[in-house]
């Protein structure tokens, strides 16, 4: 039963930490159109 909840714990973890990583890339990736398409 403690297994499984520490299991639980880390996938959520893990997956709030690729979320994170995913949103940051996205911004990033918009700013850096919105940056490019300003000065073409």
């Amino acid at each position: 039963m403690i297994y499984l909840q520490m299991g639980i714990l880390i996938l959520e973890i893990g997956l709030c930490i690729l979320l994170n990583n995913l949103l940051k890339n996205t911004l990033n990736k918009k700013i850096r159109y919105a940056f490019v398409s300003h000065y073409y």
